[in-house]
């Protein structure tokens, strides 16, 4: 487990993590998390109705997932675009299949496919009570990203979180991809805060890693970077790949279809591809990976989940420079917005007014562990054991102030969760789209903190906005600089 530490220790961006190699971080045992509930005790619940539901009936198939191996032997180069503010539910006449002009990196086996779902198909068959359950899965601690989406029964993975979160990951996936296919996988960049929990399960990664140990015994589609800098991620990929699944570059699925690179889930369902000329660097090291982020938009009904990894400024102004003329966001859509970068500050952070102002979000969360060292006021407990690293920098922690002030001017303080006090943070929608809500489980894996000397309940903030909680009075949470952390 040391050695395969510190493999990935070659590829982290943050050097505080070799002073935590040498500790065991226990983690408290525990079922993975339930769909939100209408109300909870001690908590403050997110939810809102949409004023337009989506659509809210389609032909059940007797097979749920339509097409979530089964992709288009040929790709069209048509760059004719679309209107940005139609629907993305609606299939363009003109929308093409995504490039397969650019290969993936050659880190990447050579049986990978390069072609995309055909734009004109559904990858999935809706269900009747088909619903939206979106999860931020908590982290332990450090700062890290692994967002699951399921539609019915349609899965989309948006990073795997650090290496300390891989049995979250397991249990998240276990619970909620119950038929062992994973449709979408996406590695928004290859930082080991982001691919950690792929590969830190107890499966090697050439068989699967993680989510082998979950049970998921295909993918659909991998999407990532492309700067394939680290073989934990590369061997994982590839051991699905030689069962089918495709293997595309974000690259590849925009550079020549900037407006109009949209997977078609189901109706009112789909994934926009966004661009960045961040994306043709053609220097890739480890501390620029962060402005190469995948960055996309999902689209259910009326409601826009937008995730951009950990963008900070320079890619941000890039994909604001192509689309504030022509927008990927619909007219009167509820924006969810993913902070940037953990929600680090807004120096060269992506959490910038600017980006704000251009997506107007109603709601935001953040994701990223309590670490083991931090400037709370008395400290902090370790799952009841006082044992763990204690050299981390306190500026390792995250969210920073400055950042959610950015994101809270727009969505309101109260509309605003951390997965670090909350726990897993989860989202949804129902059937007709037109009812969303925000809740927390509570802290079940990771750190918990101290405050007057006593150990704040791990249910009591599952609900409450981040600048409610207890931990919005610490200074660690007081931390108004940038950086690139």
């Amino acid at each position: 487990m040391k050695k395969k530490f510190l493999g990935l220790l070659t590829f982290s961006l943050i050097p505080f993590l070799a002073a935590c190699d040498w500790f065991s971080f226990g983690r408290t045992s525990s079922s993975a998390g339930t769909t939100p509930s209408a109300s909870a005790n001690n908590s403050v619940i997110v939810s809102s109705s949409a004023s337009t539901s989506g659509t809210s009936s389609s032909t059940a198939g007797t097979t749920s997932k339509s097409s979530a191996t089964t992709v288009s032997t040929s790709s069209s180069s048509s760059t004719t675009s679309s209107s940005a503010t139609t629907s993305a539910s609606t299939s363009s006449s003109s929308s093409t299949s995504a490039s397969s002009s650019s290969s993936s990196s050659s880190a990447s086996s050579s049986s990978s496919s390069s072609s995309s779902p055909d734009p004109t198909n559904y990858l999935y068959t809706k269900q009747a009570g088909d619903h939206l359950q979106v999860f931020s899965i908590e982290q332990t601690n450090y700062y890290g990203d692994a967002t699951l989406f399921k539609y019915g029964n349609f899965e989309i993975l948006i990073d795997g979180g650090n290496q300390y979160s891989a049995t979250q990951l397991k249990d998240y996936l276990s619970t909620y991809c119950t038929d062992h296919v994973l449709d979408v996988v996406v590695l928004t960049h290859s930082h080991s805060d982001h691919y950690g929990g792929f590969t830190y399960g107890t499966t090697s990664a050439s068989k699967g890693g993680t989510l082998a140990d979950a049970g998921i015994t295909s993918v659909g589609h991998f999407v990532d970077s492309g700067w394939d800098n680290n073989s934990y991620w590369t061997s994982l990929k590839n051991h699905y790949v030689t069962l089918g699944a495709t293997d595309e570059t974000i690259l590849s699925l925009t550079e020549n279809n900037i407006y109009d690179s949209i997977w078609n889930i189901a109706p009112s369902c789909s994934i926009q591809w966004l661009y960045s000329s961040t994306y043709t660097a053609s220097t890739k090291t480890s501390s620029s990976a962060n402005n190469n982020s995948v960055l996309c938009d999902l689209k259910f009904g009326t409601y826009e989940w937008v995730m951009m990894g950990d963008a900070q400024d320079i890619e941000v102004n890039s994909m604001l420079s192509v689309y504030s003329s022509k927008t990927f966001v619909k007219s009167g859509d509820t924006v969810v917005f993913k902070a940037c970068h953990h929600c680090s500050g807004t120096t060269e952070s992506g959490n910038t007014s600017e980006l704000m102002n251009f997506l107007s979000p109603k709601y935001g969360f953040t994701s990223s562990g309590i670490i083991a060292c931090n400037s709370a006021s008395t400290g902090v407990a370790i799952n009841n054991d006082p044992t763990g690293p204690v050299d981390t920098p306190s500026t390792a922690q995250h969210p920073f102030k400055n950042a959610a002030t950015a994101i809270t001017n727009k969505t309101g303080a109260a509309n605003f969760l951390w997965n670090g006090t909350a726990g897993t943070i989860d989202m949804s929608l129902d059937e007709n789209f037109s009812s969303f809500q925000m809740v927390g489980e509570g802290r079940k894996y990771g750190y918990g903190y101290n405050m007057s000397g006593s150990l704040v309940n791990a249910t009591s903030e599952k609900s409450t906005p981040l600048f409610s909680t207890k931990w919005a009075t610490t200074s660690a949470f007081a931390i108004g600089g940038g950086g690139t952390l």
